[in-house]
């Protein structure tokens, strides 16, 4: 390459601080990065020449005498394959054709164009060692590629001693039957997500009723089984047969070869005599399983030394009487002996999660016509038998999780549902609405969507055998899906929808990582555009926002419970990959540095997939403010929790204040399901807004009133304001500015001072955006001497330039019928050296006199509603106001201030 082409080309000069040439392996990512200061991180392909190796080599093993190789030919090149039990391998030779060995060191195992080799009858537990070259049609090899694998392998299983139980506990010993090499076993007897036992063959004991999956896992999870519904235990046998009595007969001990000799369905295969009598209870020893609208095979085998028939019933409705329509299967009379029917379990009808009696009888020469005609020579045997609530998607349909026709069971599954998605169906589910399920199993090459503003609620175990692809979340410009769930280890894909950068005001956003150990990276950095991505340092009075792209900011993955600033070029769902953050968590040591340019505000962060209310739960806040703080991008301010009604959105971010050395824990059972990006508050306060009408950002600013709170700062009712690029507006008190000033007392003789410094536009308006029943809001403007009703009037707008000074607003309180021209609601109160009066009838006389009588002002009221009288002539002191009008005089003592 002769000519050189910089790269900063038409760019502002740019500081080069690292350079770095990336090769891939794999042969998809091969780059040289310049990474600069300010401007990002600059990438471009690599050039590479000759014979390439083949992409993607790996070595997997499938048996203890069997490793499967795959590879991805490059550019069309065949192959030659070697092994060895040691990692040395010799060096082909240009030209040279190899079939047995490598010189050097190397069995050749392949030569050609196909992409996979299984390499079989192997040594268990040795290690493997693999090369593979590319070479092309002059027979030049390229450099090769290794891979490795141990022939260590395992296939769990188990089996168990007993299975039923109808005295309310159940004692099991459980007993290993693993294939292959083992070392470790976790017994989860309740599929609980919890390991109960580590031994290799343990006995537990059920002291509770209940329906029991088993779940064992060998070799530190190198392989599991879950064994579904396979312990059940109940309190009591099922519902007695009352319809009719079966009596004895002469069955027992008969020659003739008659009765029932084995039962099978499900996990019932149970032989027995037949000559053990007329009538056998097997119901608290024998019990299977079924599921609503599937299809069962049931054997029953009689004699064949004369005709018999059978017939099978289960009390779907558990009224205790085997009716006519709950004969699920009616053998003909014959001497066949071993037969087997179908029959479906029906979709509605049936009594759920209860132990249901099942009876299945015989009858020399004839079938039984009801649940006890065995006659006089013949047999009944009952057994258990519980149609679960379980659904299995089939997606037959559709998509859609809410369309009847793609369950198993032929209905959308109800909340106590255990619900199983197999891989192979046509159509994956896909929620379009509000899910709730006792356990959800998602098989290996399945998968369960959650659409934006939708939910998936599962209160017992989430399961998940497909990884992070196979439970997607998805997000849009609207909302985000929501999840709760309870346990751990859970892998999904959370998307979440993040706004583009549109100017230096907007665009920024608070998010927070909702999974495990997630790098910043890929996404979240993207090398195609402009994107910042920073963290927060209270301590810090300058660069306190500390940027990613600094290296030694250390900045690598996100952090649970901590928030991020960030924002992009361009509109684009960034998502979340590896399990879901299930347990709360606790951030302490927070700081609270006098000296910072932030002295005690902390960007946390919302760690859960699915949104936190500030107000609930059992949260920790050591010495943190009772008010959070949240980024509204829109408006490019914060916003307090008040004001949002304390709802965190999934994977935001959220500011909160401590006085020193707090401790702020973030619980769990703080999760709810949100579907909007918030909520507002039914609580009852003013809401004032100061918007820019140029750039559209908004500021708000809140004022509510609570016996139990004082003139000063509080940190259970109050919140510290916290500048965004907004116009920056707040009430302010002799302790501090403040988003949320709540104060002990409205009266009308109340005066809220407000500060505003414009944000470099110059127009503006305030607006009463939310009000208190039975108040009146007046808005003072000290600038243009003007007081506004904004009860009457919501909107003021007004300009303001550089050098303005920021204590230009007044907020003030009246009573609806306060402009009534009665004595007793005149009301007289100074701020300074300005007098307001409020409820003066029109042509009132207003005087103000020393409290010696010297008259230093008079003036006449207006058409009512509140004068505001200018003292700045006057010295500072007491002096006395006067309203003079026909109702009478009323008098107040003020003090002016100039």
């Amino acid at each position: 390459m002769t000519d050189w082409i910089l790269f900063s080309n038409g760019l502002p000069p740019v500081d080069v601080r690292e350079l770095e040439i990336f090769y891939d392996p794999v042969g998809t990512q091969n780059r040289l990065k310049a990474a600069t200061y300010g401007r990002g991180l600059w990438q471009s392909d690599l050039f590479e020449s000759g014979v390439l190796n083949p992409a993607g080599f790996t070595a997997e093993v499938s048996s203890n005498t069997r490793v499967d190789l795959s590879w991805i030919l490059s550019q069309d090149n065949n192959v030659m394959l070697a092994f060895n039990t040691s990692p040395s391998f010799g060096t082909p030779v240009d030209g040279t054709t190899y079939t047995t060995t490598i010189p050097g060191g190397g069995t050749v195992l392949y030569n050609g164009g196909n992409a996979a080799f299984d390499h079989t009858s192997l040594s268990s537990n040795s290690i493997y060692y693999y090369k593979i070259w590319s070479y092309d049609e002059s027979g030049n090899y390229s450099s090769g590629s290794t891979a490795n694998a141990t022939t260590t392998y395992s296939l769990a299983e188990f089996s168990a001693d007993n299975s039923n139980s109808c005295a309310g506990s159940l004692t099991v010993t459980f007993t290993d039957a693993s294939l292959g090499a083992w070392n470790s076993w976790a017994w989860d007897v309740d599929n609980d997500g919890t390991t109960d036992y580590t031994t290799q063959n343990p006995t537990h004991t059920y002291n509770s009723p209940g329906l029991y999956s088993v779940k064992l896992s060998i070799n530190n999870g190198e392989d599991e089984i879950i064994k579904e519904n396979l312990i059940l235990v109940t309190s009591s046998a099922p519902t007695v047969n009352t319809s009719c009595t079966l009596s004895s007969n002469n069955n027992i001990g008969n020659g003739y070869g008659i009765g029932i000799y084995r039962f099978a369905l499900g996990n019932i295969d149970y032989p027995t005599s037949s000559n053990d009598g007329y009538y056998q209870n097997y119901t608290c020893l024998k019990w299977t399983a079924l599921e609503l609208n599937r299809t069962y095979n049931v054997t029953v085998q009689t004699g064949t030394a004369n005709n018999e028939g059978a017939r099978v019933y289960i009390d779907y409705n558990d009224n205790g009487i085997f009716e006519a329509g709950e004969s699920v299967a009616s053998f003909p009379s014959n001497k066949t002996g071993t037969r087997t029917l179908s029959f479906t379990v029906p979709s509605t009808g049936v009594v759920l999660d209860k132990a249901l009696r099942l009876r299945v009888l015989s009858r020399f020469n004839a079938i039984p016509s009801n649940g006890c005609d065995i006659s006089s020579y013949g047999q009944a045997e009952d057994y258990t038998v519980l149609v679960v609530s379980d659904a299995t998607w089939s997606g037959s349909v559709s998509s859609d999780w809410a369309t009847s026709g793609n369950w198993n069971i032929n209905v959308v599954p109800l909340s106590g549902a255990k619900i199983k998605i197999p891989a192979g169906a046509p159509n994956f589910p896909v929620l379009t609405g509000s899910v709730t399920c006792s356990d959800l199993t998602i098989m290996a090459g399945a998968s369960v969507t959650i659409n934006p503003g939708k939910t998936l609620t599962v209160n017992r175990l989430l399961t998940n055998h497909a990884g992070a692809s196979g439970l997607i979340v998805k997000s849009d410009a609207g909302s985000t899906g929501s999840l709760i769930h309870e346990n751990s280890g859970v892998q999904a894909t959370i998307e979440r929808n993040v706004g583009a950068y549109t100017s230096g005001d907007t665009g920024w956003h608070l998010i927070s990582s909702p999974v495990e150990n997630q790098e910043i990276s890929g996404d979240w950095t993207p090398s195609s555009s402009i994107y910042d991505f920073y963290a927060f340092d209270e301590s810090l009075i300058y660069g306190y926002w500390l940027n990613q792209k600094v290296p030694a900011n250390n900045m690598t993955h996100f952090i649970p419970g901590k928030g991020y600033l960030v924002a992009y070029e361009n509109t684009a769902v960034k998502t979340f990959e590896g399990a879901v953050n299930v347990t709360g968590l606790t951030l302490n040591g927070l700081t609270n540095t006098t000296t910072g340019s932030y002295p005690g505000w902390h960007l946390t962060g919302n760690p859960f997939a699915s949104a936190i209310d500030w107000n609930s739960g059992s949260w920790t806040k050591t010495n943190i403010d009772g008010i959070m703080q949240v980024w509204n991008s829109q408006a490019s301010s914060y916003q307090t929790s008040i004001e949002v009604g304390g709802i965190v959105p999934s994977m935001n971010g959220f500011m909160v204040h401590t006085s020193g050395n707090g401790l702020l824990g973030i619980p769990a059972d703080s999760r709810l399901h949100s579907s909007v990006n918030w909520y507002k508050s039914t609580d009852d306060f003013i809401l004032l807004k100061a918007n820019d009408l140029t750039g559209h950002s908004s500021q708000s600013s809140i004022v509510r009133f609570n016996p139990q709170a004082s003139e000063g700062f509080d940190n259970e009712f109050d919140s510290y304001f916290l500048a965004g690029f907004a116009p920056m507006f707040y009430s302010r008190t002799s302790d501090g500015s403040y988003s949320l000033n709540t104060l002990p007392l409205q009266s009308n003789e109340l005066v809220v001072p407000f500060d505003f410094v414009g944000n470099g536009n110059d127009d503006f308006n305030i607006e009463l955006a939310k009000s208190l029943p039975g108040s009146v809001i007046y808005l003072t403007d000290l600038k243009l001497n003007t007081v506004i009703n904004l009860t009457e009037s919501p909107v003021y707008r007004f300009s303001s330039v550089e050098g303005d000074l920021p204590g230009r607003f007044l907020l003030t309180f009246g009573s609806v019928g306060v402009d009534n021209p009665e004595v007793k609601q005149v009301s007289i109160y100074a701020y300074r050296n300005l007098v307001f009066i409020k409820g003066a009838g029109s042509g009132s006389d207003v005087t103000i006199s020393t409290l010696q009588g010297q008259q230093l002002f008079r003036t006449k009221a207006g058409d009512g509603g509140v004068e505001m009288l200018n003292a700045g002539n006057i010295a500072t002191g007491v002096y006395l106001v006067n309203v003079i009008s026909t109702n009478g005089i009323v008098g107040k003592k003020v003090m002016i201030i100039n």
